[in-house]
């Protein structure tokens, strides 16, 4: 079949190499409103599966706003359903004060990627912060004080190892999301410190509304982009279930023209968005080939090979369609993460 062939050659490339480093990944959503999952290209959406879900985070320092929602929104699983949603957003007070959360897993974890979101229509969407992990501090909430976060060195002494320092810059307003992987260990424990960004003078506390912590080697899938409409709105284009290294899955393509047509499957490396045909080209083509598309829909059988963990392909899907702008509608894109 086509799909495993292109996934085959395309896994086995060079040019996909396994997570050996702790990278970091920031990405940016649009203003529309959701059903509290964010879309990106390149960061996972949020989970309700992760391994801090239904967790409540502890306050080692600082303080939240007055008018902030409660912490358990950070582990809720939905994030903010609009730009503004004071109530399913976590923050602190507008300070010069940094705020430190913690959340304890329910058991030791190996803990391979940490996430986290935020949406505001302005500054208050930009995350700053520093993460660390910790498999037994010797310090608990409430006798942690701001005095033993001076530095990294003073952390690592209480047990913490620093993972990553995040800063989303300038970009202000909209979801964004930030995606830390790689290999931390073992661990229980994982500590946000959280900075007031310089974006305003007055609202300089991020409007956080879910953090993620996933083992390694999460497999996973998640649309990103809008595709384009034909007669019967914008296709879909879907997998069955998470692309896990040897299991069989499913891509699904709905079909928009509402009668049998053909098309074309895009695969690719890394996500794009190029103007075409009246839409936008979503994954940088490796791959192109002609498919027919029946009435009720494309079905691709893809063996998911063995690769380097972590690994993701981007698909798209374009389809004859006379009622779209240009004879063509398009699917949003589907990023398959590859994982165990």
């Amino acid at each position: 079949m086509f799909a495993a062939t292109a996934l085959s050659i395309l896994l086995s490339s060079t040019s996909v190499s396994a997570q050996t480093t702790v990278t970091t990944e920031v990405d940016f959503g649009g203003e529309r409103e959701t059903n509290g999952t964010f879309a990106f290209s390149t960061v996972p959406s949020n989970s309700s599966t992760d391994l801090a879900h239904g967790l409540t985070a502890a306050v080692l320092a600082g303080s939240p706003h007055t008018a902030s929602g409660p912490i358990k929104v950070l582990t809720d699983g939905p994030a903010q359903k609009n730009w503004d949603s004071v109530p399913e957003s976590f923050f602190a007070t507008d300070t010069t004060t940094n705020i430190r959360i913690q959340i304890k897993l329910t058991t030791i974890q190996s803990i391979g990627e940490i996430n986290t979101y935020s949406w505001h229509r302005n500054s208050r969407s930009r995350q700053q912060y520093r993460v660390y992990t910790a498999l037994a501090p010797s310090n608990s909430a409430p006798n942690f004080t701001a005095a033993s976060f001076q530095n990294d060195a003073a952390l690592a002494k209480l047990g913490y190892k620093a993972i990553a320092s995040v800063d989303t810059g300038a970009h202000s307003g909209g979801q964004a999301g930030v995606s830390v992987a790689g290999s931390f260990g073992l661990n229980q424990y994982v500590l946000f410190d959280i900075k007031p960004h310089a974006l305003s003078n007055v609202y300089r506390s991020t409007f956080f509304g879910e953090i993620d912590i996933l083992p390694p080697c999460q497999a996973r899938w998640n649309n990103y982009g809008a595709g384009l409409a034909g007669k019967n709105g914008v296709p879909t284009l879907t997998s069955s279930v998470a692309p896990v290294m040897g299991k069989a899955i499913n891509l699904l393509a709905s079909n928009s023209a509402g009668a049998a047509t053909s098309g074309w499957v895009v695969v690719g490396l890394k996500p794009i968005s190029l103007s075409l045909l009246g839409g936008k080209l979503l994954a940088d083509p490796v791959v192109l080939t002609v498919v027919p598309i029946p009435t009720s829909g494309l079905v691709l059988p893809v063996t998911v090979p063995t690769a380097p963990c972590g690994a993701s392909v981007y698909v798209q899907v374009v389809q004859r369609d006379q009622a779209a702008v240009a004879g063509a509608s398009m699917t949003p894109g589907l990023r398959l993460t590859l994982g165990k």
